[in-house]
């Protein structure tokens, strides 16, 4: 009554040579699974308050096992950390977890997993995760540990939690994500690295049909210098969100941020600080009865970015873009001293970009603009020449994008504004 059993066997032909009788062992494979479910209620009551699911599993499949489409996890090897590793082998993954789990509230699932492949990766894993709901109370949390052995030893602690409280209108909540990633094996490995991620922020309940939501979040990064865990950055945010979603045709969001980024060991990241600001408006606007659709999409922000810095290079004449002048007559092949060349036979000098440490701070905006024109919608009943009109649809978009390194006030921000000073 409490107990259910579901099996499953493949079978995969993968000949990568179909017109050669040899080396074919390779091209049959198999691999099955198997999964033991129960469910124990934890009381006597007809409708038990607390359920108890318990679940094994195993899972085996060869080593020239091809399957058709990717049928576990999306995150499956990132958990297991074997993500573009190139194990070979034999794998075999089992699993034995228990869910506990309250009616109307949520579920607490304790789970125990281990993992093979071949000779080459050998994983143990135990994961935490839920989510529970009573009296404006909402928490989440996935978290898991594991620990294998590889050609180095590696630990992996991550979690991700989410917890808010709604009292009246408001809702408070605290929100984090950190991972703890160690290899080792003489010394710690360069890509071993730590962060932590947390928020807290102060938000509208879910009874109040517009939106609003403000936020500060703190981001702390470690990374390898071969013995420990080196502090390399800290950044800082602060930002805010307000969507208005009560009118009938239209919607309207506002967000803003502002980010601050510290960098404590320049010698093990490649960064520079910078603060960051970014603003964000979006509109929709649909009129008569949705043939018309208007979309607004405005956007400004500020950062720092790798200065650009190029070169020019001679080539065979008539194979490049660019001509020298020698314009002040010192011999010396200034940088502007390069034109277009006019004629094929001059053209004999390409330019070449090339990488730089510098950081320049530089200011941009966006802007989108989307017209939709459905007239379908008003004059699919109509007769003569609005009805065929009815059988056309237009669509029309601009986008402007414009990125500069001098603050000029407002005009910084204007997406309209066309001269760019040299």
């Amino acid at each position: 009554k409490f107990l259910s059993l579901e099996s499953e066997l493949a079978y995969s032909k993968n000949d990568i040579n179909t017109f050669s009788r040899y080396d074919a062992k390779d091209d049959n494979s198999f691999a099955g699974r198997a999964k033991l479910k129960g469910n124990i209620p934890l009381s006597k009551d007809s409708i038990p308050k607390w359920v108890l699911r318990t679940t094994a599993g195993i899972e085996a499949r060869d080593s020239n096992f091809n399957p058709i489409e990717n049928y576990r996890s999306v995150e499956f090897d990132r958990d297991w950390n074997t993500r573009n590793k190139g194990f070979r082998g034999n794998e075999v993954a089992s699993n034995l977890g228990f869910d506990f789990r309250r009616k109307k509230y949520g579920n607490i699932n304790i789970e125990g997993q281990h993992y093979i492949i071949g000779g080459d990766y050998e994983g143990l894993r135990g994961a935490l995760n839920g989510q529970w709901h009573q009296k404006g109370f909402q928490g989440i949390l996935d978290a898991s540990y594991l620990s294998s052995k590889a050609a180095d030893r590696n630990e992996f602690v991550r979690h991700r939690s989410e917890f808010s409280q709604s009292i009246g209108w408001f809702k408070i909540g605290y929100k984090d994500d950190h991972e703890l990633n160690r290899y080792t094996s003489n010394v710690l490995d360069p890509i071993s690295y730590q962060f932590f991620d947390y928020q807290v922020y102060l938000a509208n309940s879910d009874s109040i049909k517009n939106q609003y939501r403000v936020f500060y979040r703190e981001r702390y990064d470690k990374k390898s210098d071969s013995t420990r865990l080196t502090p390399v950055a800290k950044a800082r945010s602060i930002g805010g969100e307000v969507k208005f979603t009560q009118w009938k045709r239209q919607k309207l969001n506002f967000i803003t941020s502002y980010r601050e980024l510290r960098i404590q060991n320049p010698n093990l990241i490649a960064q520079a600080p910078e603060n960051t600001l970014l603003g964000r408006i979006e509109h929709e606007l649909k009129i008569l009865k949705g043939a018309l659709t208007l979309n607004t999409f405005y956007e400004v922000g500020s950062g720092l970015e790798l200065k650009r810095e190029f070169l020019y290079i001679q080539v065979n004449d008539g194979q490049g873009i660019y001509t020298w002048i020698d314009y002040n007559g010192d011999g010396v092949k200034d940088l502007n001293e390069f034109e277009i060349a006019q004629f094929v036979d001059q053209a004999s000098y390409i330019r070449v970009f090339t990488p730089s440490n510098e950081y320049v701070k530089t200011f941009s905006n966006e802007y989108n603009q989307s017209i939709h024109w459905r007239p379908d919608r008003i004059w699919a009943s109509k007769k003569g020449f609005l009805k065929l009109l009815s059988r056309f649809s237009d669509q029309a978009r601009v986008r402007i994008n414009r990125k500069t390194n001098t603050f000029d006030g407002v005009d910084a921000f204007n997406p309209f504004r066309s001269a760019i000073g040299d």
